[in-house]
């Protein structure tokens, strides 16, 4: 038995046009003709098809209102959603230039390059170790603290602030920098997104049931 094959050309315009009429290829036959997914009949197995109605009455390509498109396969429902927070949910409530600059001023009363000075050394500084120890130092068997140790460090370095006085001034900075800017609360603040995007994860899980909800877990930012 002749079994159906279907094709169809989608384009897109101003006005929301969906595509010219389908065409239809019969394995074992050579020919390739159009197709009338008004007139014609549908496939023996055609409980994966659908119609879309949905074409411009303004292009002279549309030959139908109605075309004939397979069904997406359904993806099956996750068991766990996970989400890095970051730039999704959380970011930082300023530049991490200006958190360097800062705690470093509290503590020395040093005069200070530019914040964004610090910022781009930073960037730089911090894009080099994650390629020298990716995942914050856990494949190295290094501690996220000692990790951020060194970008703290090589950060200052880069500044120009000297080795003697970085030496002076790191057993007070880096603790105020690890704990309350990379790791705790003072350093980030909700994307103005946030709220939008759990409601709509917490309506999907609801929407599924108790007994197929999928878990949820945001990673922490460090």
């Amino acid at each position: 038995m002749a079994r159906s094959v279907f094709a169809f050309i989608a384009l897109s315009t101003a006005d929301g046009f969906i595509g010219v009429s389908p065409l239809v290829r019969s394995r074992g036959a050579s020919k390739l003709g159009a197709f009338d997914p008004v007139g014609d009949e549908l496939p023996k197995d055609g409980s994966d098809f659908k119609i879309l109605e949905r074409a411009t009455s303004s292009s002279s390509l549309v030959k139908s209102t109605k075309m004939l498109v397979r069904a997406p396969e359904p993806i099956p429902t996750p068991a766990l959603l996970t989400i890095d927070p970051v730039g999704t949910l959380i970011q930082h409530r300023e530049p991490m230039g200006m958190f360097f600059r800062e705690v470093l001023f509290d503590y020395s009363g040093l005069r200070l390059p530019r914040p964004d000075i610090f910022h781009d050394a930073y960037k730089m500084v911090y894009a080099e170790k994650c390629e020298e120890m990716p995942f914050f130092g856990k494949e190295a068997e290094v501690s996220s603290a000692e990790w951020w140790r060194d970008v703290v460090t090589r950060t200052y370095l880069e500044v120009g602030v000297p080795d003697d006085l970085l030496e002076e001034y790191m057993p007070e900075v880096f603790p105020e920098l690890h704990e309350k800017v990379f790791t705790g609360a003072e350093g980030w603040e909700l994307t103005k997104d946030a709220d939008f995007v759990l409601g709509e994860i917490a309506s999907w899980q609801e929407s599924l049931g108790p007994k197929v909800k999928p878990k949820v877990f945001t990673g922490p930012p460090t």
